[in-house]
């Protein structure tokens, strides 16, 4: 179940941090009754191996499939009914992100994972913009791993509980989807209060009630949207 966005005792800045367009680490970790279905697509060999063995290392999860290629994954990922691909974004003949992009019109329940040694602005929009709920850097280690597994499966609950993404976007005015743009760019809550004409009092409850329509809780998970929706420009 979702946890309630609670409002502040009295209105206050919430920082004006940069935030990465996709949901980083985070401390809670849910434990599901049974494991939850991951799907590796690797072409390295040795690789696949070390991430199944990372993936099911502590009973939470448990790989059902191994695949080397894309292809070969989009014609036997619907028979496996996962409920995470874990991908790396450099594949022989498909990319990842072309994979993920195609999962995301067959199989929408399935959040996906990408792996990659770069992590760049054009790379993440990209990753962001095929639909793929979170990024991993390689190398990267067994807690690292996990965290960002436990937090997109956290996420990806909530998400199908709550409604697809592009319905709610599309419920929003087009003030608050103004507002959330202006948030996904990272600017500070003095300069957006300045583009919408709003005080900064006033934007920060606008900002937790639309939290509360998109069913996030905070200003990260907000970003997802926007990229998800729009395709984020940073250049705009």
């Amino acid at each position: 179940m979702k946890s309630k966005v609670k409002p502040p005792a009295r209105p206050e800045s919430n920082g004006n941090g940069c935030h990465s367009a996709l949901a980083t680490a985070s401390n809670r970790k849910p434990e599901p009754s049974t494991p939850a279905r991951v799907v590796i697509v690797e072409d390295e060999e040795g690789v696949r191996i070390s991430l199944k063995v990372i993936v099911e290392s502590r009973g939470e999860f448990v790989c059902t499939g191994l695949f080397a290629d894309a292809e070969t994954a989009l014609h036997g990922l619907p028979a496996l009914n996962p409920d995470i691909v874990l991908m790396d974004i450099n594949l022989p003949g498909m990319s990842g992100i072309e994979c993920a992009r195609q999962l995301q019109a067959d199989l929408p329940r399935v959040a996906v994972v990408m792996v990659s040694a770069i992590e760049d602005k054009a790379t993440v929009q990209a990753a962001a913009q095929a639909g793929c709920s979170d990024f991993v850097t390689k190398p990267f280690n067994v807690s690292q791993l996990l965290t960002t597994l436990y937090v997109v499966m956290n996420q990806h609950t909530r998400t199908s509980a709550s409604g697809h993404w592009a319905e709610r976007w599309n419920q929003l005015t087009d003030h608050e989807r103004m507002l959330a743009r202006l948030i996904a760019k990272g600017l500070s809550d003095k300069v957006i209060s300045g583009k919408v004409g709003r005080t900064e009092s006033t934007l920060h409850w606008e900002i937790h009630s639309l939290l509360g329509k998109l069913h996030v809780q905070n200003r990260t998970e907000m970003v997802e949207y926007v990229y998800r929706n729009e395709g984020f420009d940073w250049k705009n």
